[in-house]
């Protein structure tokens, strides 16, 4: 694999990482300037480069093993407990973190942990209605029903 420059590789990490894939952003992040238009094909430039191309691919194979492929109980954990706290362990959010994400994280915290389980005791009566008395409960429940208006006709 040929050698990538400091530039290219914060550029790799960058797509990888807190840029979650997009080009321009993660071409902002490795240090590189200029307009929209000037980010948007430098940008596009790497992602055709074939060394770029390898070293991303080589960098998701590091990642993508059984162990890293989906996030664990205790990374879920840590992210909610991180978020809710008001600190961004990916910087996906630019700037302070918002109520409403600190609290979204909260209740999932709470749903995880279990905290809002309500436990409901049911008691049966002591004697079950045999088939006669279902049959009578369903004939007194049907003659009870609103009649049909066609019936009328």
């Amino acid at each position: 694999m040929a050698k990538l420059n400091e530039m290219q590789i914060k550029f790799c990490e960058a797509y990888q990482g807190a840029a979650a894939g997009n080009a321009s952003e993660a071409y902002r992040m490795a240090g590189y300037a200029g307009n929209e238009s000037t980010i948007r094909s430098g940008a596009a430039r790497l992602l055709r480069n074939i060394h770029i191309h390898e070293h991303l691919r080589a960098m998701s194979e590091d990642i993508s093993g059984p162990d890293m492929a989906i996030a664990d109980r205790t990374e879920r954990l840590k992210y909610y407990t991180s978020v809710m706290r008001g600190v961004d362990p990916y910087k996906k959010f630019k700037g302070v973190i918002e109520m409403n994400h600190r609290t979204k994280c909260a209740e999932l915290l709470g749903k995880v942990c279990g905290d809002f389980v309500e436990k409901v005791s049911l008691t049966l009566g002591e004697s079950v209605p045999d088939d006669e008395e279902r049959r009578q409960i369903i004939e007194a429940l049907k003659g009870n029903r609103p009649r049909d208006r066609s019936e009328d006709s």
